[in-house]
């Protein structure tokens, strides 16, 4: 009967012992499946995901603020500035900050209405009257929609949303007095300027085509701001600082500062007083005989093929570059305006939107180097300078003119309908005489004369520092025939730019050499040392002086 209690005593002790050791079986594995996983997160975390985390440490702690860098000017061959850069500022908000703003003026609102208004004393403003305070205020010195202000400043997650762009001073201005000076008695919370920098143009459409101008983040979309964009650009700067959990600047704490690096100038071989004269005759020439599709014009230095003044019509102003500014193309965009009423609910329709495309790109054309076209008489002096190079004519030859020629059975007249008679060969220069320099071609031959015409650069694009350099458009050497080549003679049937034309040009007055036309002489640092000059070695000798 003793031993009974003992059994049972026994049994117990060995259940409990199972127990135990299947509980710490299953904690063991649990605790190493634990270390697993926190083992497998943390090499994830601090091996595959090292350089997100390190990234996203860094945004929490610290602070960045980009210092623009001074964009480069652009001055004519005597020092005149055509393109320049000025300070601005950019007005933003910090929603965020409104927002918090908002919250503690309508807790101490609440607060105040618990514990009663004094006699003489209002309400603090609602956090909504803060807010519609600077809607309001803001739409009207930026002339802008106030909805589009409400819109951005209920992204309250944000802290940086751009309501206006390099604006100019005066409007600046407005912006820090309401900031200062505001119905709530204090200054703003989540109102910003930051500085910038805004294009000027102090000539407007001079030299439009050339120069160009910047996108809405001041970088080059069109000309010489878009081919130099790198050079003139330069480099920005940053400021680092710590920040607390809040966004907040921590001062003292840590900073770093990289400066910015301005971009380098230009100098060009264009001459201000030659261009305005230029883009001057050719709105003359265009009023007087009503040129419809626009006109070119080039001044050059036949020694070194440095372009002294290059304009197209119809023209724009650099400084509003969007705006058509052009009178016939502002009608041709009326018309379309009027045949397609927009909607109540638009401003124009999608019609006058897409003919608005097209006009910009007619008048940001520079027809000098985009454009070909048949040459005609202004060609001859380069068949003349070839048949005297080789030899074909001598200033004693003479030629016959009836007033037309007949080329395999083709007849092709003379401006001259009676003809010009006998002549010699200066008299058929002076004349223009197609028939004389039918002959003049014909004698030359179809393989010499297009050695010549690709020599004189026709075939290529030229080389220049401007966008759209094209080349000419000629039929394929094999296929030419007699005919071909006549009307070549004189200059028709094929195609080249105002540009390749005038190069050639000037190869045969300047002893015969080819040059690459170009606009660019110097690129100059801040310090107006001449970081790279133009290289004006001649591509090659095309005839002899």
């Amino acid at each position: 009967m003793a031993n009974k209690p003992k059994r049972k005593i026994n049994s117990a002790r060995l259940a409990k012992l199972v127990i135990q050791r299947r509980t710490l079986a299953l904690l063991l594995v649990f605790g190493v499946a634990s270390f697993l996983a926190l083992f497998a997160k943390a090499y994830d975390l601090t091996i595959n995901q090292y350089d997100e985390m390190k990234e996203r440490a860094a945004n929490q702690q610290m602070r960045s603020t980009v210092i623009s860098a001074s964009r480069g000017s652009i001055l004519d061959r005597n020092g005149t500035v055509l393109a320049m850069s000025a300070s601005a500022d950019n007005i933003f908000l910090d929603p965020n900050s409104i927002q918090k703003r908002a919250d503690a003026l309508d807790l101490a609102r609440a607060e105040a209405m618990v514990e009663g208004v004094k006699e003489g004393e209002s309400l603090p403003m609602s956090g909504q009257e803060y807010k519609d305070m600077i809607a309001v205020r803001l739409s009207e010195i930026l002339d802008m929609d106030e909805e589009k202000v409400r819109e951005k400043m209920g992204r309250t997650k944000s802290m940086y949303e751009v309501l206006k762009y390099r604006v100019e001073k005066d409007v600046s201005d407005q912006v820090r007095e309401f900031i200062t000076n505001n119905a709530s008695g204090a200054s703003l919370q989540g109102v910003h300027l930051e500085t910038d920098a805004k294009r000027y143009y102090p000539y407007s459409a001079l030299a439009s085509h050339v120069i160009g101008f910047l996108d809405a983040d001041n970088h080059g979309a069109y000309g010489l701001e878009a081919l130099y964009e790198e050079e003139l650009e330069g480099s920005t700067g940053l400021t680092v600082t710590a920040k607390d959990g809040t966004g907040s600047e921590i001062m003292f704490q840590y900073e770093q500062y990289y400066d910015a690096e301005d971009g380098h100038s230009l100098q060009l071989t264009l001459d201000s007083t030659i261009q305005y004269y230029l883009e001057r005759g050719i709105e003359d020439m265009i009023s007087k005989f009503g040129a419809a599709n626009g006109a070119t014009g080039i001044v050059m230095d036949p020694n070194s093929a440095a372009i002294l003044a290059i304009a197209s019509s119809p023209n724009y102003d650099v400084n509003d570059p969007r705006a058509i500014y052009d009178s016939l193309l502002q009608s041709e965009l009326a018309k379309v305006d009027e045949a397609n009423p927009p909607t109540p609910d638009q401003q124009h329709s999608k019609a006058y939107w897409d003919e608005m495309a097209k006009m910009q790109n007619l008048q940001w054309r520079n027809k000098a180097v985009n454009d070909t076209f048949e040459p005609g008489s202004t060609a001859k002096i380069l068949t003349l300078s070839m048949a005297l190079e080789e030899g074909t004519i001598n200033p004693n030859s003479t030629f016959d003119c009836s007033g037309s020629i007949t080329v395999s059975d083709a007849t092709i007249g003379c401006s001259k309908k009676v003809g010009h008679g006998h002549q010699i060969l200066k008299q058929a220069v002076g004349n223009s005489c197609n028939p004389a320099f039918i002959n003049i071609g014909l004698g030359v031959g179809i393989d010499t004369f297009y050695d010549y015409m690709e020599a004189f650069g026709l075939f290529d694009k030229t080389g220049v520092d401007l966008q759209g350099d094209v080349g000419g458009i000629f039929a394929a050497r094999d296929k030419v025939i007699t005919l071909d080549l006549a009307c070549y003679a004189f200059g028709q049937n094929y195609n080249v730019t105002p540009l390749q034309l005038i190069t050639a040009q000037a190869a045969c007055i300047n002893g015969g050499y080819l040059y690459t036309p170009y606009v660019v002489e110097k690129e100059l640092d801040g310090d107006g040392n001449v970081v790279k000059q133009h290289d004006a070695t001649p591509v090659r000798q095309v005839i002899s002086g």
